[in-house]
C-alpha cells in the first residue's frame, strides 16, 4: 500500500522507507539495525553513541573499509570475518544474503514486517474531524438546496 505522500529521510540519510527509518546512509555513516545513520570509524561499530570494538550482537555494522554487513573484520580490515545476525555470507564470501524472514531493503537486511510498512501519521482525532468537518458541509449543501427550491415552489404559488 503506497500513501504517495511524501516526507524527508532522516538526516545523513540516502534511502528510507519512512521519515524515521533509514535503510541506506550516505558515504561516510553506516546504518544501525534501528533505521539510523551514525559515522564510522575502523574496526569499531556504534554503541549508544560511542565506539567501541566490534564484537556479538552489534546493533549497526562493524566498519571493515568497503565491506558491508560485517560482525567482525578480518585482520586486513578489508572484508567481513563474520556477518551482522540478519545476514548470511554469499557463494562470493560477502556478507549479502539475508536469512529467512528478512529482506533487502538499501544494502542491509530488515525484518519482513518493516518492508514497505506504512505509517499512518494522522491521529484518530484529525480523522474524526475530518469526517464531521466532510458531513456538515454535505449538511449544508442539502440544506441550501432545499430552502432555494422550496423558495421557487412559494413564489410560483399564486
Amino acid at each position: 500500500m503506497q500513501t504517495k505522500k511524501c516526507e524527508p529521510c532522516p538526516l545523513n540519510c540516502e534511502l528510507c522507507s519512512s521519515a524515521t527509518v533509514c535503510n541506506k546512509c550516505n558515504f561516510g555513516f553506516i546504518t544501525t539495525i534501528q533505521g539510523t545513520c551514525t559515522g564510522t570509524m575502523v574496526r569499531k561499530y556504534c554503541k549508544d553513541g560511542a565506539f567501541v570494538d566490534c564484537d556479538k550482537n552489534l546493533t549497526s555494522e562493524c566498519d571493515c573499509g568497503t565491506a558491508i554487513n560485517c560482525e567482525s573484520c578480518t585482520e586486513a580490515n578489508n572484508t567481513c570475518l563474520t556477518c551482522l545476525p540478519s545476514v548470511v555470507k554469499g557463494g562470493n564470501g560477502v556478507c549479502n544474503i539475508c536469512v529467512p524472514g528478512f529482506k533487502i531493503i538499501g544494502v542491509m537486511c530488515w525484518p519482513d514486517d518493516q518492508v514497505g510498512r506504512v505509517t499512518n501519521n494522522l491521529s484518530g482525532g484529525i480523522i474524526a474531524g475530518i469526517i464531521l468537518g466532510t458531513l456538515a458541509c454535505i449538511c449544508g449543501v442539502g440544506a441550501i438546496v432545499f430552502f432555494v427550491i422550496k423558495n421557487k415552489r412559494c413564489k410560483t404559488i399564486p
